[in-house]
């Protein structure tokens, strides 16, 4: 397995949640969570697979134990006491190290967030569009009703008015018929 940015050794990861190293070993070896090798044969630790199982501890804790747990580094990589690095090097180099991993995730985060709210974004002008377009339509369909109550009133009105004349003319034959001035047959 390839180091990720945010892969740990087994050391780091004892500094981290507090504990022996050798606990971590035996974690893994128990199956507890999972840890990959890398091409030296070193245990690789994703944190968020270490912190399912072991809490954190807090930050002051670990700045307090870092030059001990960097010496059980330097002994897992093979390095010596003695080596070129004096440890506040090394502690320093371990911190900017864990500096440089938490600055790739903070940047992988907002590049992230700024892709989701890109996508909310164009979500909501697609459902202001699609809200305007049905807007549009409702408006288009309710003149369209309004034009045909129109239709049907004035169709309605004028059937009206030829009844009504038709009666009126009827009444009018009928009133003179049997006044007897209507037309005599000859």
């Amino acid at each position: 397995m390839t180091r990720t940015s945010t892969a740990i050794s087994a050391a780091e990861a004892a500094r981290l949640t507090g504990v022996d190293k050798s606990t971590i070993t035996r974690a893994v070896k128990d199956g507890k969570f999972s840890a990959q090798k890398d091409i030296n044969g070193r245990l690789v630790i994703e944190p968020a697979e270490l912190f399912r199982v072991f809490a954190p501890v807090p930050l002051t804790a670990q700045t307090s134990n870092t030059e001990e747990m960097l010496s059980m580094d330097d002994e897992e990589d093979g390095d010596s006491a003695d080596g070129k690095a004096t440890s506040a090097d090394t502690v320093s180099e371990a911190q900017r190290w864990r500096f440089d991993a938490v600055r790739r995730e903070l940047e992988e985060s907002r590049r992230e967030r700024d892709k989701e709210q890109e996508e909310r974004l164009r979500e909501r002008r697609t459902a202001d569009e699609t809200i305007a377009d049905l807007r549009r339509r409702l408006d288009c369909s309710e003149e369209e009703r309004r034009k045909k109550d129109t239709q049907v009133t004035h169709l309605l009105t004028d059937q009206r008015e030829k009844a009504v004349a038709k009666v009126e003319k009827m009444e009018k034959q009928t009133v003179w018929s049997l006044l007897g001035w209507g037309r005599r047959s000859a």
